[in-house]
This record gives structure tokens, C-alpha cells and sequence, in this order.
């Protein structure tokens, strides 16, 4: 996953793709709680790309398999394929609160010095 902020301000969420061409996730990683909208801080850079990945906990995936299974719809095969589908276009934002993703950065890109706290 691929976040750029710009003035601070979450403004693409795109997902690695092929390598040389992502997803436009936007509006799906804006309904994850763990993910900040505003960057705050003395030094946020006015560009930042922050990248890392999207993930559910073995309890938050179990509890959406029993949730789906109890609604008739799709049980997903393992928590990696669940963030996945949540993360794409697949799944429509309205629905994504439940699924409780979280996410984990792991590098910058390339006018951030730091990764800035969140709001």
C-alpha cells in the first residue's frame, strides 16, 4: 500500500499493482480507522509517501467469516485475502468498517524524513 499526503493532507491510497501501475484504493483506506487523514507535527513535509501494508488480526477475521457466514455472503480463505478484497474496489467503502483493518508502514518516501505521528 502506497499513501502519499500532500500539505498533510491524505490525498491518494494506491495499491502496488504490477509494479509499475496500482489500484486506486482512496476511498476504501480512508474507512480504516488506523490510517490518518492529517498528518500533525512541527515537521510534515509538504510531500509524503508513505508505504507499507494492510492487515487483519486472526480475531478480526474470524469474527467477519462468522458475521459473513451469518449474512450468507463470501467466507474468506485466510485474513491476507480479506484485507485484500477490502482493499480493492471489490468491496464497497460503505462496508469496510467492520472488517477492522489495520495498518502497518514501513518506509518513506522520498521528501519525508520521518514518518510524521498521525492526527
Amino acid at each position: 500500500m502506497s499513501l502519499r499526503y500532500e500539505g498533510g493532507e491524505l490525498v491518494t491510497a494506491a495499491t502496488r499493482g504490477d509494479g509499475a501501475e496500482g489500484e486506486d484504493v482512496t476511498a476504501n483506506i480512508r474507512t480504516i480507522k488506523d490510517v490518518p487523514q492529517k498528518l500533525k507535527g512541527r515537521n510534515v513535509p509538504d510531500i509524503c509517501e508513505v508505504r507499507g501494508e494492510v492487515y487483519m488480526t486472526k480475531h478480526a477475521f474470524l469474527a467477519l467469516n462468522e458475521r459473513q457466514k451469518a449474512a450468507g455472503d463470501t467466507i474468506f480463505a485466510n485474513p491476507r485475502n480479506s484485507a485484500a478484497a477490502h482493499c480493492g474496489r471489490r468491496i464497497p467503502p460503505s462496508r469496510l468498517a467492520p472488517a477492522r483493518l489495520l495498518r502497518l508502514c514501513w518506509a518513506r518516501w522520498p521528501r519525508c524524513r520521518r514518518i510524521p505521528s498521525p492526527a
